[in-house]
């Protein structure tokens, strides 16, 4: 979880070129001339990683197959972008505690699906369990 208080790139959605500051970082590779991989900032130690990089990939493949764009890159910490600035490019700020996550998690059918009918609601319902534990 970011601190909610400091100008940081893991509070809101976005990406950006060779941007540290980005959620979704993709930094050059200065011997293809192109990038090479990406670096998804938002996942920090607390998170399964198997669950992680599946939702990941279940994300990107509906973002494929129904033909989405990201949106254009942030080129600066959008920690410092002002709500206008944000609101014109489509930047959200990410749930900030479990609750709200859960909370997005129970209306996103993509990320439901891929977690399949029987693990899902196992899933909710640890998440609510340690949600109320801390």
């Amino acid at each position: 979880m970011t601190l909610t208080g400091v100008k940081s790139m893991n509070i809101v959605n976005n990406w950006g070129l060779d941007n540290r500051e980005a959620a979704v970082r993709v930094p050059s590779h200065p011997g293809l001339g192109c990038p090479s991989h990406l670096e998804l900032k938002t996942v920090d130690a607390s998170a399964n990683p198997y669950l992680a990089i599946g939702a990941v990939i279940a994300a990107g493949l509906d973002g494929v197959q129904r033909g989405l764009t990201p949106g254009n890159p942030v080129n600066q910490d959008p920690g410092y972008l002002s709500i206008e600035e944000r609101n014109t490019n489509q930047i959200d700020r990410l749930p900030n505690n479990l609750g709200q996550a859960i909370a997005h998690l129970q209306q996103d059918d993509i990320l439901l699906t891929a977690l399949n009918p029987q693990l899902a609601p196992a899933f909710k319902r640890s998440a609510r369990v340690s949600n109320c534990r801390f």
